[in-house]
C-alpha cells in the first residue's frame, strides 16, 4: 500500500508540473499542430484514437515503442475542461494503450493526453456528436 500511495503522488507530481507553462511559453499538450520542440517526435508520441459509437469506448493507443528508457507512463482521458474522467497507468515495457468507456450521454469535445517520459505531454482531440 506504502509504493502504491508513493506511486500515486510521484505520478501527480509529475502530471502537475507537466500541465503548467515554463517561462519559455511553451504548450501545456504538444500536439499534432504544436509539437514545439518535440517536432521530430510527432508521429510517435501523439495519441491515436479509436471511438466506438455503439460501445460508447475511446480506444487509445501511442506508437511509441517502449523500453526501460523511453516509455509513456500513463494515458488520460479529459473532457472539455480537461477535467480527468479517467486513467491507465503504464509500466516502463508496457504498450501504450487503453480503452476508456466514455459517459453515458456525453457530447462536445474530449481530450486524451498521453505522459512520455521523455518528451512531455502530448494530446489529440476528439468530438462526440
Amino acid at each position: 500500500m506504502k509504493n502504491f500511495i508513493k506511486y500515486f503522488i510521484f505520478i501527480t507530481v509529475i502530471l502537475a508540473a507537466s500541465c503548467s507553462k515554463n517561462s519559455d511559453q511553451e504548450p501545456k499538450f504538444y500536439s499534432k499542430e504544436t509539437p514545439g520542440k518535440w517536432d521530430a517526435q510527432k508521429e510517435t508520441h501523439i495519441p491515436v484514437i479509436e471511438y466506438d459509437e455503439g460501445l460508447s469506448q475511446v480506444k487509445v493507443s501511442v506508437p511509441v515503442t517502449p523500453n526501460p528508457g523511453h516509455y509513456i507512463e500513463v494515458i488520460l482521458l479529459t473532457d472539455k475542461n480537461h477535467k480527468e474522467l479517467a486513467k491507465k497507468a503504464l509500466g516502463r515495457s508496457q504498450l501504450a494503450e487503453a480503452t476508456f468507456e466514455v459517459p453515458l450521454g456525453y457530447h462536445g469535445k474530449l481530450f486524451v493526453v498521453s505522459k512520455c517520459n521523455l518528451h512531455d505531454m502530448w494530446e489529440a482531440e476528439l468530438k462526440i456528436k
